[in-house]
């Protein structure tokens, strides 16, 4: 591959484009720490995450199980609580995804920076 300036532009653009953000990276030099600093933390979010709503849904299930254990007020609670779809556990996933996206954008505009001042000299 050639050692050409890249685009700031189009780097950022790339980034938030899922599979081709590898290209962003690899056009700097930087697929490796991509990897290490990006993807690694977003496989491990989603693992985490999905173990966290699977250990939810478990809990619901062991209270609808043994209805004799809960009080009325847990009743109430799980009744509601089987209407809403989304986890307690999910904004926490949203943030983590939302401050990952932040570090990818940071790390592909300094990288790509850094790739043209070096390339200048």
């Amino acid at each position: 591959m050639s050692k050409n300036e890249v685009n700031i532009s189009s780097q950022i653009v790339l980034m938030f484009i899922p599979i081709i953000d590898i290209w962003a990276f690899y056009r700097i030099k930087k697929l490796r720490k991509f990897t290490l600093f990006a993807v690694i933390p977003v496989i491990l979010v989603v693992f985490v995450g999905s173990e966290l709503i699977e250990l939810e849904n478990i809990e619901l299930n062991i209270i609808k199980e043994n209805p004799k254990n809960i009080t009325e007020y847990q009743k109430h609670f799980e009744m509601q609580r089987d209407k809403i779809i989304t986890s307690q556990h999910m904004p926490i996933i949203v943030g983590l995804e939302i401050g990952l996206i932040v570090l990818r954008l940071y790390l592909v505009i300094r990288w790509s920076n850094k790739w043209n001042k070096e390339l200048k000299k």
